[in-house]
């Protein structure tokens, strides 16, 4: 947004707070200009993968100690889950990380500030960890959305490999509709690119499957909106589905 001096929107919700910061300064070749409170800012590094964010899982807090121009320690503080220990690291010395030095009483003020650091960041994380990802769909600017299987919530089918290999999974996708009306969806096993390549039921080296009906659920809480099944052409490489009179939202 910096470097393309693109303007936020006015009135942001509190929830919606852009809490990032800009790394303009850092990418010109005057370092004068480069704001010193980056120093002494701490990290954040989270890998977890679950639907839903974990407290304790697969995370390092970062934060290096400068004297001067000169960095002195690059600290790293670990944790697997919520029933292991924390472990520290200082990868200026030990890159590798093999010599957990957290029991070091001479580190105690670190680790505490590094743990506190972590506390601040789930906080905002726990903000509104329990809501989905809506994806926008029928906006004017993108009449046509495709979603992937890798876009469902519960279930396992994360790449075309597993569609390849005919993997079963069950999940649904959440949506946000941009305007109220009608809609066209387009249920297919493979991608429309290679729609002449392939069918609902096998291509080339990829697993046959023998599929013979397809269903098409649209809800809100309690307020199903259509839940629609159609027969399905083996030959045919998708089953198309109009539904009218879609909520906005």
């Amino acid at each position: 947004m910096d470097i393309l001096d693109l303007k936020d929107v006015e009135d942001r919700p509190a929830k919606l707070k852009i809490r990032g910061r800009s790394f303009r300064p850092f990418l010109d070749t005057n370092s004068s200009n480069d704001p010193e409170d980056y120093r002494n800012r701490a990290v954040v590094i989270n890998n977890m993968w679950p639907e839903h964010p974990e407290k304790y899982k697969r995370l390092s807090v970062k934060k290096d100690t400068w004297v001067n121009d000169k960095i002195t320690h690059k600290w790293r503080l670990v944790r697997t889950d919520k029933n292991s220990e924390w472990e520290l690291y200082d990868v200026l010395v030990d890159e590798a990380q093999k010599n957990d030095i957290v029991s070091d009483s001479t580190h105690n003020e670190i680790v505490a500030e590094l743990t506190v650091e972590y506390e601040k960041w789930w906080h905002l994380v726990a903000e509104r960890a329990h809501e989905y990802t809506r994806i926008a769909v029928g906006h004017s600017e993108e009449p046509v959305t495709t979603l992937f299987a890798y876009d469902f919530h519960g279930t396992v089918i994360l790449s075309q490999r597993n569609v390849i290999e005919g993997s079963v999974g069950s999940g649904f996708i959440a949506v946000d509709f941009n305007e109220a009306g009608a809609y066209d969806f387009d249920l297919r096993r493979w991608p429309k690119g290679i729609e002449s390549e392939t069918t609902l039921t096998s291509v080339g080296s990829g697993k046959a499957l023998d599929i013979q009906k397809a269903r098409i659920k649209i809800w809100n809480g309690d307020v199903v909106y259509v839940d629609e099944t159609k027969v399905a052409d083996p030959k045919a490489d998708g089953v198309q589905f109009i539904i009218s009179d879609l909520p906005k939202g």
